[in-house]
């Protein structure tokens, strides 16, 4: 196995006097303390940045004050998303892969999902999204049950 210093492009002298290698281009030499951590970041430059691609799934309708679940993912393996931002078109924001709401008022709403991946880059997926019913609002004390504890 060949040492470090077999990689040396040239020798150089510190000011205390020792020898101080001097890596090619293809060497990176890191000297950190004990108990320490370094992150590097490598960038093949001959690579456009690319936005992610994403695939999004939901279902075809749902009625009004009803749940549903939106959901998001990367649609390759190389695509790396870091987060994704849901816009329900009521008002109402989100983040995350999977995620619940339910409309209070029926209607076709634009539903927008931004995906941010590495470096920054986002991508927009929208649909739109019907609502249908209503919720009722009728103030019904009668048909109120009041908790009976078991006898």
């Amino acid at each position: 196995m060949a040492d470090i210093h077999d990689k040396c492009v040239s020798g150089k002298s510190s000011p205390d006097g020792k020898a101080v290698a001097t890596p090619n281009l293809d060497s990176v030499i890191v000297d950190l303390p004990p108990h320490s951590a370094r992150v590097l970041r490598l960038v093949n430059m001959g690579v456009s940045a690319q936005p992610p691609v994403i695939k999004v799934g939901h279902m075809p309708s749902v009625k009004t004050g009803a749940a549903t679940t939106f959901r998001a993912q990367p649609a390759t393996s190389n695509d790396v998303v870091v987060t994704y931002r849901w816009s329900f078109g009521d008002g109402v924001t989100l983040e995350g892969t999977e995620v619940s709401h339910a409309y209070t008022k029926p209607g076709t709403y634009q539903v927008v999902v931004t995906a941010v991946g590495l470096g920054g880059l986002s991508t927009e997926e929208s649909f739109r999204f019907p609502v249908s019913g209503s919720v009722s609002t009728r103030f019904a004390p009668a048909e109120k049950r009041h908790y009976q504890p078991p006898k």
